[in-house]
């Protein structure tokens, strides 16, 4: 992984004189392992999940599912090994837990009960991956 701190604006990876690959997807884990750049927006992330009320608004093609994922990514695993070289890995300090994630665009209904249905089967499954 390539290192870019938003805050002096340089790349922090030996590897400077490589060829930059900028990623195409929405997973921080694929992102992470492809070696592509990453901007540190940890503790923005950091500061996000400590304020009471959030509320995210951005343009499309902005990075919010790619930011919803890596609060994902940090709350299931950790800070290791994803987070191993970012501003919050020495500063997380929570206990890894399931998540689960809706996407309600995937739900494909138009009618409350069908709704309704795919919500709580959504959460059944989710329960009955965890054994509850």
């Amino acid at each position: 992984m390539q290192l870019f701190s938003v805050k002096t604006g340089h790349a922090e990876s030996s590897n400077q004189g490589n060829k930059v690959k900028i990623a195409q997807t929405q997973c921080f884990r694929d992102l992470i392992d492809s070696g592509s750049v990453y901007v540190d927006k940890t503790e923005q992330i950091f500061r996000l999940l400590r304020s009471r009320r959030t509320f995210i608004a951005r343009p499309r093609r902005f990075g919010k599912t790619l930011m919803l994922d890596t609060i994902e990514t940090l709350f299931e695993y950790g800070v290791d090994p994803y987070f191993r070289d970012t501003w919050i890995h020495d500063r997380w300090t929570e206990q890894t837990c399931p998540v689960l994630r809706l996407d309600f665009l995937k739900f494909g209904v138009s009618d409350y009960d069908g709704f309704a249905a795919r919500f709580i089967g959504e959460i059944r499954s989710f329960a009955k991956r965890l054994g509850l």
